[in-house]
């Protein structure tokens, strides 16, 4: 159906097989050489950088206050109240 499928090294090379694999290799190589070269410039950039970029502001406001509901405490109490009920009977 697919013919015979051979593996022989006179077909890698007639492809030109080793080539492609060695410049895909040099390329990913490549790529990860300058990816480590990148992060480990990035603090080094980074303190230069800080001389030109404004300073970080705080915010001073005061948090949002959650408004006191004891709603959810009720129903707590209501549903121990109602579990120990429930184990007594």
């Amino acid at each position: 159906m697919l013919g015979e499928l051979t593996f022989r090294f006179q077909n890698i090379l007639d492809g030109d097989g080793f080539g492609v694999a060695i410049t895909g290799l040099a390329i990913v190589f490549t790529s990860l050489a300058l990816i480590t070269l990148a992060i480990g410039a990035m603090p080094k950039v980074l303190a230069a950088l800080e001389g030109f970029l404004p300073p970080e502001q705080e915010h001073h406001a005061a948090p949002a206050t959650k408004p006191s509901n004891d709603d959810e405490t009720i129903a707590v109490a209501i549903g121990f109240a109602m579990y120990t009920k429930s184990k007594d009977l």
